[in-house]
């Protein structure tokens, strides 16, 4: 038997917000993980880099009227 994925969304995955933390600077804000792992290798050897932090990003909370009689 063969394991099918049913895709149900199209719409992208991102949601947390990454934080890389740095010693001699401000922390810098990246939208997508990609874009923060690539800042790291970039530049590891030339400043000091602590970590990537991942922050949830709030969700959308959107009033809805109750469906019904």
């Amino acid at each position: 038997m063969t394991a099918v994925f049913i895709e149900t969304s199209s719409d992208t995955y991102e949601r947390h917000t990454y934080i890389i933390t740095r010693e001699s600077a401000e922390p810098i804000a990246f939208e997508y993980y990609q874009d923060a792992q690539n800042y790291w290798f970039a530049n590891v050897k030339r400043e000091k880099l602590i970590a990537i932090e991942v922050i949830d990003r709030p969700t959308k909370k959107t009033k809805t009227k109750p469906k019904g009689f």
